[in-house]
């Protein structure tokens, strides 16, 4: 089981404006969508978080990885990898 797969709300990527929340909150728990724009909190689309991120910010170079050169392993609970973290060039 992926480890979004275990939990109702990943993450919510959040601003001093609102939360990023209608393609964060799990399809399978749209009782909590609802829950939350009845409750008046800000939530938007990621997508329209990040046109105003980089409306704010500009749109970063993209990043180079040294693939081979890892710099860290990330372990699930259950001791599985499941990503590799590469030194950036």
């Amino acid at each position: 089981m992926a480890p979004s797969m275990t939990s109702d709300l990943s993450c919510l990527p959040r601003t001093a404006h609102s939360l990023a929340g209608r393609s964060h909150i799990r399809h399978l728990r749209e009782d909590l969508l609802k829950m939350s724009l009845k409750a008046g909190l800000p939530v938007i689309e990621i997508e329209k978080l990040k046109e105003q991120i980089e409306s704010v910010t500009g749109i970063p170079d993209l990043v180079e990885f040294d693939y081979d050169h890892p710099v860290a392993l990330v372990e699930y609970r259950d001791g599985s990898i499941i990503d590799t973290v590469y030194r950036v060039k």
